[in-house]
């Protein structure tokens, strides 16, 4: 776990909202980051077992590109507990080793740096893309493109524009 959530500190010594607040924005050695409390020289480790999971992981969804297995796919074909799963998909996200899509689809960082450098590619020749030139371009399907497409959409990369999709950041 990455720390110890806010509230739940805060409920184990009693202590109203803003005296706790101003206490532990005054203590040295504790950091918070969004509404979760740890030491600063606090970092995740995984066991043996976990590491072992998170490398055929990161193999798996390199090896898989642009059509990576959903979570549950990733499960049974590693044969990880389903929560141990969300647990190492969680701690690699939180790393930047991988992007989360959605719910269920994870992309390796070097996989979407791809697609990003591909797009950057494709928009210097046509000012907007339609699904299918995504979809062709990237070498995969529909069914992987489209989600591909609104989580650009969402992080403001791209912007839908009925059909067909432009470029907002060009970074």
């Amino acid at each position: 776990k990455p720390g110890m959530s806010k509230e739940e500190a805060r409920n184990l010594i009693n202590l109203d909202s803003g005296l706790f607040n101003f206490i532990i924005s005054g203590l040295k050695n504790i950091t918070a980051d969004k509404n979760i409390l740890r030491l600063k020289s606090f970092s995740v480790t995984l066991s043996g077992n976990e590491e072992a999971n998170r490398t055929k992981i990161l193999t798996l969804l390199d090896k898989k590109r642009f059509q990576p297995p959903s979570k549950s796919e990733i499960a049974a074909e590693l044969n990880i507990d389903p929560k141990q799963l969300s647990d190492i998909l969680g701690i690699l996200s939180k790393e930047g080793r991988v992007v989360r899509i959605n719910e269920s689809l994870y992309l390796s960082a070097s996989s979407y740096q791809d697609m990003l450098s591909l797009l950057r590619d494709f928009f210097s020749k046509k000012p907007e893309i339609t699904v299918a030139e995504f979809r062709d371009m990237i070498g995969t399907s529909r069914k992987f493109a489209l989600p591909f497409l609104e989580y650009l959409d969402a992080n403001n990369i791209t912007l839908r524009t009925g059909d067909v999709r432009k470029l907002i950041q060009k970074k």
